[in-house]
């Protein structure tokens, strides 16, 4: 997770040579539109700086199939799918504070990985989609406490005992996951076929 090891991650490209970059995970919801397991497919890629407050645009090549057609697919699919503004932050954000400049946006979803992938997709040319599953709702912050969760096994269970509280928020955000995993496995299963094919015309 984070930009760091979107970038270790990245460097496989050069033995794979793709046609298409795809990069999906899960977000956190700016706007009411989004609902915890919503789809976002985005339309426009950002990356904030929280600290400085700079926000800056990335236009990689579109996908090899149009963002209506795969968003017709999805919700053909029983899927609940929307184009939307993925921006990508250094950590993770309080979104009520530090996420008030990006509320401009259309359909803003805020993940840690996107912008790194959309930057080397425009930096090779490579077709690219990213596809974002909600797991928090605009009005819900990702607790402090989880934020620098890390470690061991043996370390996590000694900061969960120092507060067993946290254990029900981390059972609420595991659903949450598991919903968002699932949406997004599922629009695997739709949209692949439907990439590959167009990739190859």
């Amino acid at each position: 997770m984070g930009p760091e090891a979107a970038r270790r991650g990245a460097q496989i490209l050069g033995v794979l040579r793709p046609r298409v970059l795809v990069s999906l995970g899960f977000a956190g919801a700016l706007t009411t539109e989004l609902a915890p397991g919503d789809l976002v497919l985005g339309e426009s890629f950002w990356d904030f700086h929280p600290d400085t407050g700079a926000l800056g645009q990335i236009s990689p090549p579109p996908p090899p199939c149009p963002l209506p057609d795969m968003l017709r697919k999805l919700n053909q699919a029983g899927l609940p799918a929307a184009a939307g503004s993925l921006v990508t932050t250094p950590y993770i954000i309080n979104k009520e504070e530090q996420g008030k400049p990006l509320r401009r946006l259309h359909r803003p979803a805020v993940d840690l990985e996107t912008g790194v992938w959309a930057r080397l997709a425009a930096a090779q040319g490579l077709a690219f989609l990213g596809l974002r599953a909600i797991t928090d709702a605009a009005g819900e912050e990702i607790p402090d406490f989880l934020k620098g969760a890390r470690g061991t096994g043996v370390e996590a269970l000694g900061w969960l005992a120092r507060d067993p509280g946290r254990l029900r928020t981390l059972i609420h955000l595991w659903r949450r996951s598991r919903l968002a995993a699932r949406r997004l496995a599922a629009a695997l299963i739709v949209l692949l076929p439907l990439l590959m094919e167009n990739a190859e015309d």
